[in-house]
C-alpha cells in the first residue's frame, strides 16, 4: 500500500475551518511566549471570545485556564494533563488524585513503589496499546510511557488564541506528541486537535495509536449508542465467541451476572454505572457513532471523537473503552498503525457540556437527549 511520508494510511486533510478560526480571531499579545513564564494574572483573548490566564492549580504553579463564561478548562504543563473541565458554576468533572496534588512526576511515582505509576488523574493520552507496554519498555507492563503520562509538556498560546502543547520525543514509543485546544463555535464546546509523529529510527517500531484517557469524577451514569455494526463478537486474541452483547468486546470484564451489575442496554443505548463502592469493571466497545456521555444531575458532558471506517483498530476493533470504579475512565482510540519516521497519526476529539431535562424522564429519554446534543456538536466540530 502506498503511504505518504507525512501521514498515516488513514490521515485526512486539515479541514478548512481551522483557517477560518484563525482569520477571525484577534492576535495574542503574548505570541510565542512560553506559558510557564506568564505572570500569574496575565490574560489574553482566546478563540470565540474566551480568555486565558495562569494560576496555581491544586499546588501546581504555571497552570493555564481557558474560560469563556460557559466552560472552564485547566491545563497543568508540569505534568502534561488537563486537570479541570467544568461548566461555569459547576464542579470539576475531572478526577484529581488528592494524594498527589502539586507533586512532580518523580515524587508522585515514589509514592507508588509497586507500579511506580504517578496516577494523577486528568486527561492525557497513551501512544501504544496497553498490551504492548512491555514490548517498548524493556519488559515492564506498567506504567505507560511517562513522556506522555506525567512528564512536563511545553505550552504556548498561539497567534489565534488556542493553547498548543508539545511533548518531548519518547525513546520508548518512538514518537512525539502535539495537542491544540480552543473553544469551538458553540461556547459549550472545547475542540482538541491531536497528533503523534514518528521520530528517529528505533530498532523495533511499535504499533502506535492515540488512546485518549480522561479520568472522571464518578458520574451518575455513562451513556452511549449500542453499535449496530461491529467487528465483535469474536476477537482474534480471545479466540472465542464473546459472552457480551453485540458490539461489546471479549476483553470486557467481569463476565456473567457481575457484568450485569454495571451495564444495561435499553432502547438501543448502553448505560454504565458503579453499583456499589469498590466495584470495578471495564467495557470494550466497537463504537462508531463518535460520542459518549457522562451525566451529573441535569448536566451532561459529551466526549466526541472521529471514527474512521475501514481503518485498523486495536483489540479486534476497539474504538472506545470505559473503566468503572470509584472514578471512571473514558478512553477513545484512534486507529493503530506502524509508522515510518516522519509519519503521523491525527486524532481529533472534543468535550462539550449542556443542561438536559432529567426530572420525570426515563434513562432512554435522557439518552435520546444526549444523542441529539452529540450529533449537533459533531456537526460543529466537523471531524
Amino acid at each position: 500500500m502506498d503511504r505518504s511520508s507525512t501521514n498515516s494510511r488513514y490521515a485526512r486533510e486539515i479541514p478548512p475551518h481551522d483557517e477560518e478560526f484563525a482569520a477571525s480571531r484577534l492576535k495574542i499579545f503574548m505570541k510565542d511566549v512560553c506559558i510557564h513564564l506568564l505572570p500569574l494574572v496575565a490574560c489574553a483573548q482566546c478563540l470565540f471570545g474566551g480568555q486565558a490566564r495562569t494560576l496555581v492549580f491544586q499546588g501546581w504553579p504555571g497552570a493555564i485556564e481557558l474560560f469563556n463564561g460557559s466552560l472552564s478548562v485547566v491545563v497543568v504543563p508540569q505534568i502534561g494533563k488537563i486537570m479541570n473541565i467544568s461548566a461555569t458554576g459547576k464542579e470539576n468533572i475531572v478526577w484529581n488524585n488528592p494524594s498527589l496534588s502539586g507533586l512532580s512526576l518523580q515524587d508522585a511515582a515514589a509514592r507508588e513503589p509497586v507500579w511506580g505509576w504517578a496516577n494523577f488523574g486528568g486527561d492525557r493520552f497513551w501512544v501504544v496499546q496497553q498490551s504492548d507496554n512491555a514490548q517498548v519498555s524493556g519488559g515492564k507492563p506498567w506504567p505507560p510511557d511517562e513522556v506522555f503520562d506525567g512528564e512536563a509538556w511545553n505550552c504556548q498560546l498561539s497567534e489565534d488564541g488556542s493553547l498548543v502543547l508539545e511533548s518531548g520525543a519518547s525513546p520508548q514509543s518512538g514518537v512525539k506528541a502535539w495537542r491544540k485546544m480552543a473553544f469551538g463555535p458553540d461556547p459549550n464546546l472545547l475542540l482538541i486537535r491531536q497528533k503523534i509523529t514518528a521520530v528517529g529510527k528505533p530498532g523495533l517500531r511499535p504499533l502506535n495509536l492515540i488512546q485518549n484517557v480522561t479520568t472522571l469524577r464518578k458520574p451518575d451514569m455513562v451513556i452511549f449508542k449500542m453499535p449496530r455494526e461491529t467487528h465483535f463478537p469474536t476477537n482474534p486474541r480471545a479466540g472465542a465467541e464473546s459472552p457480551f452483547p453485540r458490539g461489546v468486546g471479549p476483553l470486557s470484564f467481569p463476565k456473567g451476572k457481575e457484568f450485569e451489575k454495571f451495564f444495561a442496554s435499553e432502547g438501543g443505548y448502553g448505560f454504565l454505572s458503579q453499583p456499589e463502592e469498590g466495584f470495578t469493571g471495564k467495557i470494550y466497545l466497537d463504537l462508531r457513532t463518535g460520542w459518549l456521555a457522562a451525566v451529573y444531575g441535569n448536566q451532561v458532558y459529551l466526549q466526541i471523537f472521529r471514527y474512521v471506517p475501514g481503518a485498523y483498530y486495536p483489540d479486534g476493533g476497539c474504538s472506545a473503552e470505559v473503566y468503572v470504579s470509584d472514578y471512571f475512565e473514558i478512553e477513545v482510540l484512534s486507529p493503530a498503525d506502524v509508522l515510518d519516521e516522519g509519519e503521523s497519526i491525527d486524532f481529533d476529539i472534543g468535550w462539550a457540556t449542556h443542561e438536559i431535562a432529567v426530572q420525570g424522564k426515563t434513562r432512554t429519554e435522557i439518552a435520546a437527549q444526549c444523542e441529539e446534543l452529540a450529533q449537533g456538536f459533531l456537526k460543529l466540530a466537523r471531524f
